[in-house]
């Protein structure tokens, strides 16, 4: 199969898509009227709650308002919002004060029937909205149930279907998903191989609908096998019922996340395509997308819809819901954008992950992102095409664990195991550390001719894992992390089961390889593995690297071109939003490629959590400070 192909022709039909659901110019048309309505909801609700906001003065402290203790976060998030909105400001202290800028006066139940007059295409999301913001104070005091009103009535379960059905932007998304899964299909024309698909979560089967129709307009020989999944009992009869058309169809109750109800020596490693909806509600998603590769094929594919960007709205309609602040991962919000689901996806060993991208703001918020954990698909190098390494045999394997954290080493051997003249010879490592200046970045991004050249001169090639600042300060944790990966080589790599078992190893002969921040590790390692009692490495080759420390320059204001503007001073504070709670191997900053020249920051789009903290780095001369006393 050519993802990489289907899904570049994804890509094309973003914006074409949302022109046909009426998504586009989400952001100028609708988005100024639906923000001024959430805030003016919160207003509505904190009132008899104790915080009358119109009525306290600018600079006067905001109350905090009373709730029931599950909802405090919730109530957190809604003075987050307030305060994106201008009206509060949350001192260091947690202090909650009042701005001068003034609340919106008209009231909500006017909004509401403005934007269902205006934009009659969002109808169901402004409904859904209206159900939940009328009884906010209710729910944050205990006295209703989100649960109830959300899912409580036949009328509240057809909203949220029709929602995941006909909103503009889910429906932008679920129809990416209905080109891009036949269109895979199409790839194994001919083979004679029984396609099976798994929907996990399908709820009250909206996406499932529209999959449908799409797989049986596009299937030219055979259907597919289709099964219908759901934790909830109730809903997998009711799909039952509603796609009796579908001769494929399969249906079965399965929580992931436990074991499955139905007999897993079946349904493990069998399936090739794994959809699912909105898996964010989960602790973890690492664990959870772990758990969702059980059932895989070995070549397997998932597609999943995801929001990549928060939309207010949401916290209103969702956030009295238990599930909706399940994580326990590091996410300060249920939602992560692309970068964090690439950085989990790989820590769940995904070699292959893709997401959707168009040219306008509305396509950043709902995304169709596509992994898989074939080597097949493997392109995570430089983000180039990886023909040259095709031929190439690649492992992962643990080097190093720290409480629930793994750390990972791919691995990449030469075609042959032999040079010229020398009969089983022992394959020589090369340790490669990649860049990111210490805080970003992942082991997937190293140079990919430099390994194909290392491989074709006989080298083993491994690429490591290490904690990234300022989770971490450098010499705790990533100096720390790549001696112990250096030490893991001759101690305990040569013992372990690999893919390439006729590639010897002794793991005494290794060179370094590093660019930018790794170069600095790599050299670093001259002195941190002296007190290892290892055998020195036999050379280093670190390229554009920081070699003094010491020197004034990390001390200074160091300004970019193209922020040279005083205004951006304004996200420091966002510089927070950027710090996991956990320590992170990873981080794939957002590049949007159709935008390059907009990428100005080290090559780091604007819009990525961690441009603030570039910012502040560069502009006020505290790198040194950050990557050696963190934040």
């Amino acid at each position: 199969m050519t993802c990489q192909s289907h899904f570049t022709n994804v890509n094309d039909t973003c914006e074409k898509h949302a022109e046909a659901t009426g998504y586009r110019d989400f952001y100028a048309n609708i988005f100024p009227i639906q923000s001024e309505l959430v805030t003016r909801c919160i207003i509505e609700a904190f009132k008899p709650l104790g915080a009358d906001l119109p009525s306290i003065l600018a600079g006067e402290e905001v109350a905090v308002v009373t709730c029931i203790p599950k909802h405090r976060r919730l109530v957190q998030r809604l003075y987050g919002i307030l305060q994106v909105a201008g009206l509060v400001v949350q001192e260091e202290n947690g202090v909650i004060r009042r701005t001068a800028k003034d609340p919106p006066t008209s009231p909500s139940s006017v909004l509401f029937s403005t934007l269902l007059s205006k934009f009659p295409q969002h109808n169901v999301e402004t409904k859904l909205l209206h159900s939940t913001a009328h009884w906010l104070a209710e729910c944050l005091t205990g006295k209703e149930d989100p649960v109830g009103i959300l899912f409580g009535s036949l009328e509240a379960r057809a909203m949220l279907e029709d929602m995941y059905t006909n909103s503009p932007m889910f429906k932008t998304g679920t129809l990416l998903l209905a080109d891009y899964i036949p269109a895979i299909m199409k790839s194994y024309e001919g083979t004679g191989r029984q396609i099976q698909i798994l929907e996990i979560g399908a709820g009250t089967g909206g996406t499932t609908k529209l999959l449908l129709e799409a797989l049986v307009k596009s299937a030219s020989t055979r259907h597919p096998t289709y099964t219908f999944s759901d934790i909830s009992t109730s809903l997998v009869h009711a799909a039952r019922r509603k796609f009796t058309l579908y001769p494929f169809m399969k249906y079965e109750v399965l929580d992931v996340e436990q074991s499955p109800t139905f007999n897993a020596a079946e349904r493990y490693n069998q399936f090739d395509i794994i959809s699912t909806n909105w898996v964010h509600a989960t602790r973890s998603l690492v664990d959870l997308t772990r758990s969702i590769r059980r059932f895989f094929k070995s070549d397997g594919i998932l597609c999943l819809l995801e929001m990549t960007r928060n939309i207010h709205w949401f916290d209103l309609a969702f956030g009295p819901l238990d599930g909706w602040w399940l994580a326990a991962d590091g996410r300060q919000h249920p939602l992560g954008n692309e970068s964090r689901w690439k950085n989990d996806l790989g820590t769940a060993d995904y070699r292959w992950v893709r997401w959707s991208e168009g040219n306008s703001e509305e396509s950043e918020v709902f995304r169709l992102i596509s992994a898989s954990p074939s080597d097949a698909f493997a392109t995570g190098i430089c983000g180039e095409d990886q023909a040259s390494l095709s031929c190439f045999t690649q492992d992962t394997m643990a080097f190093k664990k720290v409480g629930n954290l793994t750390l990972h080493a791919d691995m990449y051997y030469p075609q042959q195991a032999r040079r010229k003249g020398i009969e089983n010879p022992i394959a020589p490592v090369a340790l490669m550390v990649h860049g990111g200046g210490h805080i970003m970045l992942t082991r997937k991004d190293i140079r990919l001719d430099q390994v194909a050249m290392a491989l074709n001169r006989g080298f083993v090639v491994v690429s490591i894992d290490y904690r990234l600042c300022p989770e971490m300060t450098l010499a705790e944790r990533p100096m720390a992390d790549a001696v112990d990966a250096l030490t893991w080589i001759p101690n305990t790599l040569p013992s372990i089961p690999r893919k390439r078992p006729d590639v010897r190893l002794s793991g005494e002969d290794v060179v370094l390889i590093g660019w930018s921040s790794g170069g600095h590790l790599a050299m670093s390692l001259s002195w941190t593995s002296i007190p290892k009692g290892i055998r020195p490495h036999e050379a280093i080759l670190a390229f554009y690297c920081p070699t003094d420390y010491e020197d004034g320059f990390w001390l200074r204001p160091n300004i970019l071109e193209h922020t040279d503007n005083p205004g951006l001073n304004q996200f420091d504070e966002e510089i927070w939003s950027a710090i996991s709670n956990q320590p992170l191997t990873g981080y794939t900053a957002s590049i949007n490629q159709k935008h390059a020249a907009t990428n100005v920051i080290s090559g780091v789009s604007p819009k990525d959590p961690r441009a603030p903290l570039l910012l502040y780095m560069s502009r006020h001369g505290k790198g040194l400070d950050v990557l050696l006393n963190g934040l």
